[in-house]
Order: structure tokens, then C-alpha cells, then sequence
């Protein structure tokens, strides 16, 4: 998983360029739900706005009529809303620490509908279960480190939310798309994954084809075929073939 940092810092870099149509989607997502009927189809929009973030997180450029496009899953996603509030609503009843750690839990199950429209919500909410085995604490610190943003948007009566919402959950998106993995609870009959799956972060293409690393400091090339080492000091040749020495002279 990419550090803290270096997730905050991505986000920062993709939203730039996008500030505008993402506070315009919002603001479409907001006077839709202001009406009662609108309220009900927020569930639907809310995953359909994971799956911007999600795509934004990837490099891809975000559209308006992105947030329509979980629209089939507006049964799923409003059941999904209920039993995640409900669950969470039961454990901080009982005690309040539980009821965030489970909060946090629960918290990828849009992000997952985003992904797979085609699954319940209780698959949705048990996969987010298992992806955040062992990173509930990670998730609540990446959300505590936000905390001087969001007295900013205090101080600003909210105007600074205009950029602090998309840099967070673009953030976040960075987060779901380090932890998920490879899905368990994959519906009967479901082809996964539906794409070839994303490399995250993504990296430096690799070069083809491989070559042979190189060999410091370079030697001399060998000389073929070798030839017998010399002899020092150097003697006279030998005559072939050899000959009787000769007897003294008087």
C-alpha cells in the first residue's frame, strides 16, 4: 500500500483541472436529495459518485452524467444505506468506540457497488468487512490527518468543503484501491473481473527485452580460443624436433 502521503499527494494532483464539474456534481447530487422522492435515489447517486472518485483516482476524467450511472442499482444501494446505518446505530448504542470502528468497517460497501452493481447489498457489506481486516486503524488515522482541513471549512462556513470533499475522497478512493484486492464474495454465475485488472500505483513500463545487467568496472574482452600464459622471462624457442647435443671440439 502507497503511503499516506503519497496517496494524499496523488489526490492533489488528479483534482486539479476537475475542482469545477466535481463541485458541480455535488450540487446536482444536493438539490436532488432535497426533495423527498430525491432523498430516496441518494443512495443510488452516492455509489454512483464512489465510482467517479474511484475512476478519478485511476487518471480518468470525471463527467456529470457519471453520477447517473449506478442508477440500476438504487434498490441495492438504498437497502445497503439501511442496514449499514442500522448496524452502526446498534453497536454505538451499546458502546460509542465499537460503533465508529464498525462505521469504518462498513464504510467501503459503496465503493464495492460502485465496482459490482451486479452484488447484494450484504455481499457489498461483507466484502467491505473482510478488506478492512487490519485496516480499520489506517483508514481513522488517513481521516484524522484531514482534521485541519476540515476546521478550515469550519472557519470558511463551509465554503472550503468546495475543495477539501473531492481531495478527501479521492484520497479515500486511493485507499479502497490499495486494500480491496481480489474480491471473495464474487456472486454465482459472475464472470471476475469483468477488465483486466488495474496495477496500483501504477508504474514505470519495463523495458523489452531484458538486457544483462551491466558488469562494474567493465573488463577487457576474452580472447578466443585463450592462448597458454606467457612464460617470464621469455626463453628461447625450442627446436622441433629436438636434436643430439653435439660433442666438444678439441
Amino acid at each position: 500500500m502507497p503511503e499516506r502521503a503519497q496517496m494524499k499527494q496523488m489526490a492533489r494532483s488528479q483534482i486539479k483541472g476537475n475542482i469545477g464539474i466535481l463541485f458541480a456534481i455535488v450540487l446536482v447530487m444536493g438539490l436532488i436529495s432535497a426533495t423527498l422522492v430525491g432523498g430516496l435515489f441518494y443512495p443510488a447517486m452516492n455509489v454512483g459518485l464512489c465510482l467517479i472518485y474511484i475512476g478519478i483516482a485511476y487518471g480518468q476524467k470525471p463527467s456529470l452524467g457519471d453520477l447517473f450511472k449506478r442508477a440500476n442499482t438504487f434498490g441495492k444501494a438504498l437497502w445497503l444505506s439501511i442496514i449499514t446505518g442500522f448496524f452502526t446505530m446498534l453497536w454505538t448504542y451499546l458502546l460509542f468506540i465499537p460503533g465508529i470502528i464498525k462505521a469504518l468497517s462498513y464504510s467501503m460497501g459503496p465503493y464495492i457497488m460502485a465496482e459490482h452493481p451486479d452484488w447484494t447489498a450484504r455481499q457489498c457489506l461483507n466484502e467491505s468487512k473482510r478488506i478492512m481486516k487490519g485496516n480499520i486503524g489506517k483508514l481513522f488515522v488517513l481521516q484524522l490527518s484531514f482534521i485541519l482541513w476540515y476546521m478550515l471549512c469550519g472557519i470558511t462556513f463551509g465554503i472550503a468543503y468546495i475543495y477539501v470533499l473531492p481531495y478527501v475522497t479521492t484520497t479515500v478512493a486511493h485507499f479502497y484501491n490499495a486494500i480491496k484486492g481480489t474480491p471473495q464474495a464474487v456472486p454465482q454465475g459472475t464472470y471476475y473481473p469483468p477488465q483486466a485488472p488495474q496495477q496500483y500505483p501504477p508504474q514505470a513500463p519495463q523495458q523489452y527485452p531484458p538486457q544483462a545487467p551491466q558488469q562494474y568496472p567493465p573488463q577487457a574482452p576474452q580472447q578466443y580460443p585463450p592462448q597458454a600464459p606467457q612464460q617470464y622471462p621469455p626463453q628461447a624457442p625450442q627446436q622441433y624436433p629436438p636434436q643430439a647435443p653435439q660433442p666438444p671440439t678439441q
